[in-house]
C-alpha cells in the first residue's frame, strides 16, 4: 500500500519561448514546435481553449479522448490545474500558456492520470514581461500522450502479486 502514495504526476519548471521561436500560434504548429522541442512525437492536442477578454479562463472542459480538465483561475494571471484521465489510454504530457508574445511550455511526467488533490494542483502561467509581471493569458494548450494513466493501483497490484508468490515460493518448498 506504500506504493500507491509515491506515485505522483510533476509539472516541469516552465521553459519559454516567443511567438517568433514558435512560427505563430496556429494549434498545429504549436504542436509540432512541442513534439520536436521536448522529444513526444507522440503527443496530440487534446485541448486548446481561449481566455476572455480579462485573460481568464475558468471551468471544467472535456479533452479530446476522453478526460476532463479543470482550470481555476489564481492571482496574478495564473491558473491551476486539476484532471482526470482514468480510463482513457492517454495522459498529460505538456501545456502552452501564451500571453503577451511568449509562451511557457511545461512537460508533465506521466505517472498519473488524476491531479485533483487541492494541495498538489499544478500552477501554470504565462512568461513574466520585462516588468516582472504575468501578461494576461490569451489560450492554453493542452497536449496528451499515449499511456494508461497509473493511481499507484498497478504498483500496489503488483506488489501484492510479488508478495503472493514470494509467500507460495516459501509454501511450496516446504
Amino acid at each position: 500500500m506504500g506504493l500507491a502514495s509515491l506515485a505522483q504526476a510533476n509539472l516541469s519548471a516552465p521553459t519559454t519561448f516567443t511567438n517568433q521561436e514558435i512560427g505563430n500560434q496556429d494549434p498545429d504548429t504549436v504542436l509540432a514546435f512541442f513534439q520536436e522541442q521536448f522529444n513526444m512525437p507522440d503527443a496530440t492536442t487534446c485541448f486548446r481553449g481561449d481566455a476572455n477578454e480579462d485573460g481568464n479562463i475558468t471551468g471544467t472542459f472535456n479533452l479530446t479522448g476522453g478526460g476532463t480538465i479543470t482550470f481555476t483561475n489564481t492571482s496574478g494571471n495564473a491558473v491551476s490545474v486539476a484532471f482526470d484521465l482514468t480510463g482513457t489510454g492517454h495522459v498529460i504530457c505538456g501545456f502552452e500558456v501564451f500571453g503577451g508574445g511568449s509562451a511557457n511550455f511545461y512537460t508533465v511526467t506521466p505517472d498519473e492520470g488524476v491531479v485533483s488533490d487541492p494541495n498538489n494542483l499544478f500552477i501554470i502561467h504565462t512568461p513574466e514581461n520585462n516588468g516582472g509581471q504575468l501578461p494576461a493569458i490569451s489560450h492554453i494548450q493542452v497536449f496528451c500522450c499515449p499511456g494508461v494513466p497509473d493511481s499507484g493501483t498497478a504498483a500496489m497490484l503488483l506488489g501484492g502479486a510479488l508478495a503472493g508468490l514470494g509467500l507460495m515460493g516459501r509454501y511450496l518448498k516446504r
